[in-house]
């Protein structure tokens, strides 16, 4: 059986092992208190840990993980390709994208473009490292965008990582 899918893979007429998403998968629910093959995902409300306030459903978490280091499929059918590999991108292009649009969060509550709200102040932090209404006031007050640039890099960091 494939870890995490609850189906046999691997074999004549299944589908490969994905090595890095099954895993995931099964990760993740366990993670959650939650059976491996569990789908479905975690609401806000029932969620307690920082794995789905990153990810909302083990499928979210297994397209971030795969992204970032790839898959390795394997088959163990005589007459088939064993192993089939996608390599991924590596967390430069994730941190990038996600310092970009922290920045330009925090550059809308800083000038004033947007109020800082809750949800306003979510999106420009993370779930691990939070803005608050206190740090846009210092980075507003700061004569310089180092500030806003050092706490956008810490941010997409602390984003990134999970």
């Amino acid at each position: 059986r494939a870890l995490g899918r609850g189906s046999n893979a691997g074999g004549v007429g299944q589908s490969a092992i994905r090595i890095v998403g099954d895993v995931t998968r099964a990760g993740y629910n366990l993670v959650n208190g939650r059976g491996v093959t569990d789908t479905s995902a975690i609401s806000t409300a029932s969620c307690a840990s920082l794995s789905c306030q990153t990810w909302t459903s083990p499928q979210q978490a297994v397209e971030w993980a795969t992204r970032v280091l790839g898959e390795k499929e394997q088959r163990t059918c005589e007459a088939c390709t064993k192993t089939e590999t996608v390599p991924g991108v590596g967390l430069t292009p994730l941190i990038q994208e996600e310092y970009d649009t922290k920045l330009q969060a925090l550059q809308d509550l800083i000038t004033k473009a947007k109020n800082t709200t809750p949800e306003n102040l979510r999106q420009a932090g993370s779930a691990s490292l939070p803005i608050t209404r206190g740090s846009s006031r210092r980075c507003a007050t700061s004569r310089t965008r180092t500030c806003w640039r050092g706490a956008c890099l810490r941010v997409a960091l602390a984003s990134v990582r999970g």
